[in-house]
């Protein structure tokens, strides 16, 4: 079994670049490879050197398309597709390695959250990307996790054994608050139509 973690960033700080190495460096004591998708930050010398592979492009793509990038080049039997700003609490984080199962750990801030995917941390196996694809590039940068979440519902499995701490919004903060708000209103009307 080989896993393969996916860490889209958008390093446009110090502080994001050292988020995002500290997460890589704490994954990678599990994974077979790390691959590190920046997003139109800065590039980074310390995430090239932490990454198995690391790919800079200058342009913001979004954060959709900058993870399906990542995921596009994962070779493990299970890919962990990871926000910058997570890390695992505790836990056997190869026990998310269910075949045939979508998964995410526990987490704690949000208890309600064992029924459902969350998008910073999930767990897909090679066959069920194969099947039921990647994210949907239609978001750019919101709900893509949410229609992912929705798509694979029926095989989604929590595991409660595992837990994640999440600096909740760590990485979206550092964007412009009025870009923020045109990126979800944009995407929130492909959600509501595509749920209709």
């Amino acid at each position: 079994m080989s896993v393969s973690i996916v860490i889209p960033c958008y390093t446009l700080n110090d502080q994001l670049e050292l988020m995002a190495f500290n997460c890589a460096r704490g994954y990678k004591e599990f994974a077979d490879e790390v691959i590190i998708v920046e997003d139109g930050g800065n590039k980074s010398s310390s995430l090239l050197d932490v990454a198995d592979t690391y790919v800079y492009h200058s342009d913001n793509r979004g954060f959709t398309k900058n993870l399906n990038l990542g995921w596009s080049l994962a070779r493990g039997d299970y890919t962990f597709l990871v926000n910058s700003d997570t890390y695992i609490e505790a836990g056997d984080p190869k026990d998310l390695c269910i075949p045939g199962k979508v998964t995410s750990p526990f987490y704690p801030r949000m208890p309600n959250a064992i029924n459902f995917l969350i998008g910073s941390f999930f767990v897909v196996p090679r066959e069920v990307q194969r099947e039921r694809g990647m994210l949907d590039e239609r978001y750019r940068t919101y709900y893509s996790d949410d229609d992912y979440g929705g798509r694979v519902q029926d095989i989604f499995q929590s595991v409660p054994s595992v837990e994640f701490g999440h600096v909740y919004g760590g990485t979206i903060v550092h964007l412009p608050e009025d870009f923020r708000a045109k990126e979800r209103a944009r995407d929130m009307k492909i959600y509501e139509k595509a749920t209709r």
